[in-house]
């Protein structure tokens, strides 16, 4: 195989509109321990990311949700979800990933929000402790 995973092409020149994530090997340790033991970073070369949509398919535990926690991080959102300006902190759980991502970018969004579901639930928390500081001003 030429380094891509199924039905994503690799690229060579820079990305279109969209973004684009490549991996990046130097400074990882070991291949065998986890996020970069999962096949899909194995392999990943470069995602294009269009810039309407692109769709994640994939087995459970295949590192879909891990891939896009990278991708997050690396442009500046919270790894628990929220918005770039949202840094709240419950406990420190995401991968080294997104620091051996190369991340390039066609155009650059006006916003953005991270929905991490696994920790949706931390978010809201923290929205509504916000939402009741306002109230008692």
């Amino acid at each position: 195989m030429d380094g891509s995973v199924a039905g994503w092409a690799t690229l060579d020149e820079p990305c279109g509109p969209g973004w684009c994530a490549t991996q990046r090997w130097a400074g990882v340790e070991s291949r065998e321990e986890f996020p970069f033991d999962l096949e899909l970073v194995r392999r990943l070369g470069t995602l294009e990311f269009h810039s309407a949509v692109t769709y994640l398919v994939g087995e459970k535990g295949s590192g879909k949700s891990t891939l896009l926690e990278a991708v997050a991080v690396g442009l500046g959102f919270n790894p628990e979800g929220g918005t770039r300006g949202f840094m709240h902190s419950t406990r420190a759980s995401h991968s080294p990933l997104h620091e051996h991502l190369r991340l390039r970018k066609g155009r650059t969004p006006r916003d953005g929000f991270f929905l991490r579901a696994e920790s949706y639930f931390n978010l809201a928390t923290e929205i509504e402790w916000i939402d009741s500081l306002e109230e008692r001003e």
